[in-house]
């Protein structure tokens, strides 16, 4: 069984990976970072989702959560059910609407690849 994290030591890896690793070139170093200690926490995911809910942190950390989603698709679809998974999808199509509304271009990117994602696996 995984580790269970707090929303703050998420949030403040997050922004430690991000802040470390400097500008959007290099997101998926701060993504692989990142994912090498939490990816496997339930709790790291429901964080992801929960940032992308709220949408209230810089888009560095946001892209970060996005790939964290994108993560548990590709690797944790099958432990969803249909209903969790098209609550997901619509989550993401939120998420994608905000980010959109906001020209959040990196976060729309990755938004794209896990809702893509989720299409393909489901």
């Amino acid at each position: 069984m995984a580790f269970e994290y707090t929303a703050e030591v998420v949030i403040s890896a997050m922004k430690d990976c991000c802040d470390s690793f400097g500008d959007s070139s290099d997101r998926n170093k701060a993504a692989s970072k990142f994912l090498e200690e939490y990816q496997e926490s339930a709790s790291t995911w429901s964080i992801s989702m929960g940032l992308l809910s709220t949408m209230e942190l810089p888009e560095d950390v946001l892209v970060l959560a996005a790939i964290t989603l994108r993560h548990r698709i590709r690797n944790h679809l099958s432990e969803q059910t249909a209903v969790q998974q098209t609550e997901l999808f619509e989550r993401l199509i939120i998420c994608m609407k905000y980010a959109s509304n906001n020209c959040m271009e990196q976060l729309i990117t990755h938004l794209s690849v896990a809702i893509a994602d989720l299409l393909l696996r489901s």
